[in-house]
């Protein structure tokens, strides 16, 4: 398994939005659901969300982790390491980090045995994972761009150049730019926009945020 602690503090895996989809085999249903979950609240809000709705299911299964530190899988009555393990290693193999994933059973009047009951699991966890599309979050700063009205021209020709995507423009007696810049270019993004303004430029560099990326474009 991949060893979450290798991961950037500056990026992690996750999932984009909530992910639902079902199969069945051998009269089982199997019904996966993953989630977003910021905090360790947020995940055993969601699965409690989930057994509620789920209620008269034979079993409700889920593990997730938040971070390096705080994970946590149940077999729900299944037997012991066929149902709750699975999903986290899964989730560990994906190096996804506040995740969580409940996978909920009909029993279908049919035992599956333990290698049956793995691969359902797995396969219920996969399904909803790819529906929730698997992203990074990045850390990137919500920056403010102050500049005259002569150098406006240079300057979103260089944002375009470095496909940097221009959030909003106010204009008044100058121009106000808001973007997003990953943190590791900041240096670089101050430098550059000196160099091009001869120093005419007003940078501020507001609160830092972690925003999803796919293919290494934001989503916005």
């Amino acid at each position: 398994m991949k060893d979450l602690k290798n991961m950037s503090a500056n990026s992690y895996k996750t999932i984009l939005k909530r992910g639902i989809d079902e199969f069945e085999v051998d009269r089982s249903r199997f019904i996966g659901s993953a989630q977003f979950a910021e905090t360790q609240e947020e995940a055993e809000n969601f699965i409690r969300e989930i057994s509620e709705k789920y209620k008269d299911a034979t079993h409700n299964v889920y593990a997730y982790i938040i971070d390096n530190t705080v994970m946590k899988y149940s077999d729900d009555g299944e037997p012991s390491g066929t149902a709750g393990p699975p999903i986290l290693s899964i989730l560990q193999n994906k190096n996804l980090k506040k995740t969580v994933v409940v996978v909920t059973r009909y029993f279908g009047g049919r035992l599956l045995g333990k290698g049956g009951l793995v691969r359902a699991y797995s396969k219920a966890t996969l399904l909803a994972l790819d529906k929730a599309l698997i992203i990074d979050k990045a850390l990137y700063f919500d920056v403010q761009l102050i500049v005259s009205y002569l150098d406006l021209g240079r300057i979103k020709n260089y944002l375009s150049i470095e496909n940097i995507h221009i959030l909003k423009e106010d204009f008044t007696d100058k121009v106000c730019i808001r973007i997003y810049i990953h943190t590791q270019g900041r240096e670089k993004l101050i430098k550059d926009l000196n160099d091009l303004t001869n120093g005419n430029i007003d940078i501020k560099i507001n609160k830092e945020l972690f925003l999803p990326e796919l293919d290494g474009k934001i989503i916005l």
